[in-house]
């Protein structure tokens, strides 16, 4: 009778392994599924004085200006979706234009170094996506002075 009870237990046992294991497979194809309707993309701050958010992620600078990064995530229907975690912010070529994350690290300041251009990258929640800036050097204008003019010599 002991025996018997042990063999139902070990089949329980087992029955029960196959389904935690059909459990975690589904539960990995879900979570496989929810992250591609996710996404995230970067957008800018443009660097002039208007208030709306620029959704494309290139942007103009020019040396004396700077610009926010902005880390955004929108599930499938395009709602926005807080990031979950810390946000790690880099710039391709530092001599271009730095990056600095924010305290919560969901934007980051950029600052042209020098005419170029560079790719920002940002990287959490399991996705990586990048941002590009061009830096331009400001127009610069210069002049000529003449000296009061004076009659020719004569030859």
């Amino acid at each position: 009778m002991m025996n018997r009870i042990l063999r139902f237990l070990r089949d329980i046992e087992k029955t029960l392994q196959d389904i935690l294991r059909v459990v975690r497979r589904i539960e990995r194809e879900v979570l496989a599924e929810e992250h591609e309707a996710h996404r995230a993309f970067i957008t800018f701050d443009p660097p002039t004085s208007k208030k709306e958010s620029s959704m494309a992620n290139t942007v103009s600078l020019t040396v004396q200006q700077q610009v926010t990064a902005r880390w955004n995530e929108a599930d499938a229907g395009g709602a926005p979706v807080p990031p979950t975690g810390p946000i790690t912010w880099t710039s391709a070529d530092p001599t271009i234009a730095t990056v600095t994350a924010s305290a919560d690290t969901f934007s980051a300041l950029v600052v042209p170094q020098k005419a170029g251009t560079v790719v920002i990258t940002a990287a959490g929640d399991g996705f990586t996506v990048t941002g590009t800036v061009t830096v331009t050097d400001v127009a610069t204008s210069a002049s000529i002075s003449f000296d009061d003019p004076v009659a020719k010599p004569a030859a």
